[in-house]
């Protein structure tokens, strides 16, 4: 039998990687592991916080933005100390770092500013831009982040190159959408009532929207790569998504469609080949969850429908209803799908089953993994709420609970930006005093 050699590339930083590898074999040294729990610590917990901080007009938002700053920068240092295993450059995860890099900063450059009150007609009108651009770059923060940790987890195992890249990028586009569809639903469950009766629309409008506008851009691109199974699967999608639309176009319209859509694809994942046995068996997995989701959905629809009070003299004073604890658990489904979708691709199970884990193990870890995600989002749901009623009770006199009274720094994530400029807010209480009750 014939030995076989493997050919290395040339190259400064890149002659221990083979010629059709993207990594090298070497382990992950500390200097990489200490960059990932940095950034993962920076983007995934203190940013988000400091988001809701920002939201709720706590003096917290600045202190909690600055120390996510600081991690940034340590963990955007200590890759170029590693020298373990090394990566084929330019890659995806280095060529967006710079991106991520200058928003950040950008981000920070803007909040500076707005914490100067510099006065004037001139500094009042970039205030106003800088407060939308704020606001705006505030909230994308977390999803930047997010994209930014699919592709280095990506890069760091070399995989979603030349004709795996396809399959990969359907697989953690849409489970990032789908636990990004879970946590909006948390957050509307929890509070967007309001918000939902402001609009008229139901939920299931905005699920069918997500739904045509998913599988038409799935459908798009698995053509241009002849993936017709994939094709129809995105077919499918986007026209249920377009008879959802129609069905939910007149006000507070509820549709069985988003069920009917996830029984299908749950039927679908489950009967669908794979390319060996441990991805037959999540994708069974995933289609019992997607089956799950759907039919949960059509008792929720039957059952538990809570129909909008049209008789309220203003949607303000509209009594609000608790929850049902079915939305939850349809909720944390989206999620569940969310979290195996990302980690179904071919190559991540092989390198799973390299590891030494089997499918069981795989589940226990990616519903851990879910419950992880919708805890932290009830969390920071229930901090945005109790900020909001300190507020409320700062307003009615009734003491100050670390709402800040400077109303440049109210206005820094878009909220009440065109009063911002003009009025302040007045407080009569001691500082020393505040505290923060959750």
């Amino acid at each position: 039998m014939a030995n076989m050699t493997l050919e290395f590339r040339h190259g400064e930083g890149i002659d221990r990687i083979p010629t059709t590898w993207y990594t090298s074999a070497d382990p992950i040294d500390s200097f990489i592991w200490s960059h990932v729990i940095l950034m993962v610590i920076a983007f995934a917990v203190i940013f988000p916080i400091g988001m809701v901080l920002g939201l709720g007009k706590s003096r917290w938002h600045i202190p909690f933005q600055v120390f996510g700053l600081v991690l940034t920068g340590i963990g955007w240092i200590l890759p170029s100390f590693h020298g373990g295993r090394q990566y084929l450059k330019p890659n995806i995860h280095a060529s967006f770092a710079r991106w991520l890099f200058c928003a950040v900063f950008a981000q920070a450059g803007s909040g500076i500013y707005l914490s100067f009150r510099l006065e004037g007609r001139q500094h009042r009108r970039i205030r106003k831009i800088l407060q939308r651009w704020h606001g705006v770059a505030g909230k994308l923060m977390p999803v930047v982040g997010w994209t930014q940790m699919m592709f280095g987890g990506e890069t760091s195992q070399g995989f979603c190159h030349g004709d795996w890249l396809p399959m990969c990028a359907g697989h953690v586009s849409m489970g990032s959408i789908m636990i990004g569809t879970g946590i909006i639903l948390v957050i509307i469950t929890i509070d967007g009532e309001r918000w939902i009766r402001k609009t008229g629309r139901s939920l299931d409008f905005y699920a069918c929207a997500t739904i045509a506008a998913s599988g038409c851009g799935n459908a798009c691109s698995e053509w241009n790569h002849r993936e017709y199974s994939h094709v129809a699967f995105g077919v499918f999608w986007w026209v249920a998504g377009i008879v959802g639309l129609w069905q939910t176009r007149k006000l507070d319209q509820r549709t069985p469609i988003p069920g009917v859509v996830f029984l299908v694809t749950g039927w679908y994942f489950s009967m669908h080949e794979q390319p060996n046995t441990m991805a037959k068996h999540v994708h069974e997995i995933l289609g019992c969850v997607m089956m799950s989701a759907g039919a949960i959905h059509f008792v929720e629809i039957a059952y538990f429908t809570r129909n909008l009070d049209r008789n309220c003299a203003t949607i303000d004073y509209c009594p609000r209803k608790n929850p049902n604890p079915s939305e939850f658990v349809f909720s944390f489904l989206i999620i569940v799908m969310g979290v195996i979708n990302i980690y179904a691709p071919p190559q991540t199970l092989w390198l799973f089953n390299y590891w030494g884990l089997d499918h069981i193990s795989l589940m226990l870890i990616w519903f851990s993994i879910a419950m992880g995600i919708m805890c932290f989002t009830l969390m920071l749901v229930q901090l945005y709420r109790s900020l909001k009623n300190s507020e409320m009770q700062l307003i009615r006199g009734q003491g100050d609970l670390g709402i800040m009274g400077d109303t440049e720094l109210c206005g820094l994530l878009g909220t009440d930006t065109a009063q911002g400029d003009e009025e302040e807010v007045k407080t009569t209480t001691d500082p020393s005093a505040r505290t923060l009750h959750i």
